[in-house]
């Protein structure tokens, strides 16, 4: 699991988005040292849902 600060997330977003997509890392974003959220590819997301359908269809 990667961690970084929400100013490096944004000085690099692009490489963020690429290691959640594409390098199966999990992402946790932090503010003052704190855990914030955590950003996973939309893979991940679905294999961890439990219900029949994903999240996503809702929108």
């Amino acid at each position: 699991m990667l961690k970084m600060s929400t100013v490096e997330a944004r000085e690099n977003f692009s490489e963020m988005i690429n290691q959640a997509a594409y390098g199966n890392q999990r992402v946790v974003l932090t503010r003052r040292g704190k855990p914030l959220v955590a950003v996973i590819s939309l893979q991940e997301l679905e294999e961890g849902t439990q219900a029949n359908h994903s999240p996503l269809d809702a929108e």
